[in-house]
């Protein structure tokens, strides 16, 4: 009798001959639909689980004000506090595995928030790609691939963020029009 496998992304029991096969290094890698197999690949090319311990131990450090004011860079006045509760937010999602796939994308943090994040982290941002009017839940608004990279090292990550538009009766018309074009 032998031991069933299982999924490389989901875990799921593969009780059929696989659907799709991923080679990483020199083992080879089962999961249960090609989807699995798409999230898997983009989880392992992107680096995210590397950013995991840097978030963790961001967290037991804390964020003081004095390092939120100076990561936390914005054209509008924001508070110290509303400063750190977008980095701590940031910081419990990616460790929640947010923002690793397009489809679960960092949420409610904003650009600054997750810009000033990684400052905090010691990354910095290499490169950014952005989709507009992509739908998450029953929010519109743009999804960012945000690449990023320590300073003078050699490791680059990826994380995807989401900012909604703007709700219909805000006065940010140029920007909720931007974003549902």
């Amino acid at each position: 009798m032998s031991t069933p496998k299982h999924c490389a992304w989901c875990n799921a029991e593969i009780a059929a001959p696989h659907t799709a096969a991923l080679v990483e290094g020199d083992a080879s890698m089962t999961c249960c639909s090609e989807a699995c197999a798409v999230n898997r690949k983009h989880a392992t090319d992107s680096n995210y689980k590397a950013l995991i311990p840097l978030c963790t131990a961001q967290l037991k450090q804390g964020i003081s004000a004095e390092l939120a004011d100076e990561c936390y860079i914005s054209m509008e006045a924001v508070t110290t506090s509303v400063k750190i509760e977008a980095m701590e937010s940031t910081l419990l999602q990616i460790c929640e595995g947010k923002g690793m796939l397009p489809s679960d994308p960092i949420e409610g943090v904003g650009v600054e928030g997750l810009s000033a994040t990684l400052r905090l982290i010691g990354l910095k941002k290499t490169g950014r790609e952005t989709q507009h009017g992509v739908k998450i839940g029953t929010a519109r608004g743009a999804l960012d691939l945000i690449q990023c990279a320590e300073y003078g090292g050699e490791h680059a990550y990826q994380v995807y963020n989401f900012c909604a538009a703007p709700a219909q009766d805000e006065s940010d018309d140029w920007m909720r029009d931007l974003l549902n074009e």
